[in-house]
């Protein structure tokens, strides 16, 4: 299998694994390997062809996250998280593709902690730059300056009754929610709730000024996280993202 450069930093442990244990699959251009929002936790590397992954924008459009090549892996997230698939693969030409089901990929990872780590990373990176690349907040912003944030960007993991800001606190990060359940709670008593895709950042943060919020997870919870400078210069130059940020703010009622 040739290896292309955009997959080399794929474990060479890993992809042994998937050569002498996984089950090899065909697929014509059009053939789709993984449908979003579907739950199949199988693990999958492309050993030939080109794979295109897209996702639903909130809008309802549908736009092309990142193009696949040999060696690349993809399934990851599903796999670590459980969670339904965050995007759709599909073949744009003749390829073949190897399928770890769960548990092949569950007795590989118990064989090396270095592995799993790989696979989270690997996962919530792809997770971040996806939700950046779908999330209306983010539709009025120029593909380069998106390239740019999810440059930037980064994750949190937050184990259940952990604090991401208390009231004093100056934020010099950006925050949205990925997955989980946290509670953000004013000190005037105001309590939310946050979603999936949420901005958990307050209106008086982004003017620099101390925060009036405690924000605790209530499950694991995972952030994403792009730095509060980045923000702001797309703030200042784009006055559609600024409008769209402004009605995302969080604010007490």
């Amino acid at each position: 299998m040739k290896i292309s450069p955009k997959a080399s930093h794929i474990p060479d442990t890993l992809r042994a694994s998937f050569l002498s244990l996984a089950e090899p699959l065909k697929y014509l251009e059009g053939g789709v390997i993984c449908k979003e929002r579907d739950y199949d936790r199988s693990l999958y590397m492309l050993a030939e062809g080109r794979l295109k992954v897209s996702k639903r924008h909130d809008s309802g459009t549908e736009k092309t996250v990142t193009l696949l090549e040999p060696g690349d892996i993809f399934g990851e997230i599903n796999f670590v998280y459980g969670s339904q698939r965050i995007a759709s693969v599909v073949a744009i030409e003749p390829s073949t593709v190897y399928r770890l089901s769960p548990q092949q990929a569950e007795e590989i990872i118990r064989t090396s902690d270095d592995l799993y780590v790989f696979l989270q990373s690997l996962g919530t990176r792809r997770w971040v730059a996806s939700l950046l690349n779908t999330l209306d907040l983010f539709h009025d912003v120029s593909e380069e300056n998106i390239a740019k944030l999810i440059q930037h960007s980064n994750y949190r993991i937050l184990a259940a009754g952990n604090r991401l800001y208390s009231p004093g606190d100056t934020l010099n990060t950006f925050y949205i929610l990925l997955s989980g359940m946290l509670e953000m709670a004013h000190i005037n008593g105001t309590e939310i709730e946050a979603e999936h895709g949420q901005c958990l950042i307050p209106a008086e943060a982004i003017s620099g000024h101390k925060v009036s919020w405690r924000a605790s997870s209530v499950s694991e919870t995972i952030i994403a996280t792009i730095p509060m400078a980045q923000i702001l210069l797309e703030r200042q130059n784009n006055p559609l993202f600024a409008a769209k940020l402004e009605k995302v703010l969080v604010k007490a009622s």
